[in-house]
């Protein structure tokens, strides 16, 4: 029923106008004193003509919303795929259409490739900076002093930043295999604890208790 009233409000102005044409004609033939039965004809056939025609136009009418309304709903909708213009008005909008469809594949584009760009230089960049930072470590390690250990967790909090970050560009790249399965926390528990036993012996940090009974029933 709404489509039904929309359709009539779309054609408003040619309803308005056949109403007016109908009346204006009866006024005619009741002016000339023409026989009511030819008048009475006259707007039947034409009637039923009008009906013909509206049912058409409906129909094409309903069709064409349906296909919008499926457009609608799809993720990627190009002017391709609009229904057929029926008149010039319709035929510009399908052009504004289509150049607003142009213009946003070629934004989709260019953002495409300046984010392509940014990945290959920051996966280049982390790729890169990994080996300056070995050679500190290892410069680091050959001498045993207090303030080499400060610089070594220092180093080490910057490696931890670069895994975050290469981390990061695995987790967006197409071709990166996900493994889901079970893990050992007292495992993961003990490798974080064993990376990280310098700075909690430096800093005088214990690990609490009710952690440390857990991981020896375990």
């Amino acid at each position: 029923m709404k489509l039904f009233l929309e359709y009539l409000k779309y054609h408003i102005k040619s309803i308005g106008m056949f109403l007016g044409f109908s009346v204006i004609f009866t006024g005619v033939f009741l002016l000339y004193h023409l026989p009511p039965g030819a008048v009475f004809y006259g707007a039947v056939l034409c009637l039923f003509l009008a009906a013909l025609i509206g049912i058409r136009d409906y129909s094409k009418f309903c069709r064409k919303h349906r296909e919008l309304e499926y457009l609608k709903k799809e993720i990627r909708v190009t002017a391709d795929h609009l229904p057929e213009a029926m008149n010039l008005i319709e035929e510009d909008y399908r052009e504004v259409l289509s150049e607003l469809s142009d213009e946003k594949q070629r934004l989709i584009t260019s953002m495409e490739q300046k984010y392509r760009e940014m990945m290959d230089y920051y996966t280049i960049w982390v790729h890169q900076i990994k080996t300056p930072i070995a050679a500190m470590r290892l410069q680091l390690q050959g001498e045993a002093f207090e303030q080499n250990r400060e610089l070594l967790e220092e180093l080490q909090r910057i490696e931890q930043y670069v895994e975050m970050v290469l981390t990061y560009l695995r987790l967006d790249a197409g071709s990166t295999d996900y493994v889901l399965k079970n893990y050992d926390l007292d495992r993961i528990i003990k490798q974080a604890v064993r990376k990280y036993a310098s700075q909690f012996i430096r800093k005088r940090m214990q690990i609490p208790a009710h952690l440390t009974t857990h991981s020896a029933k375990s």
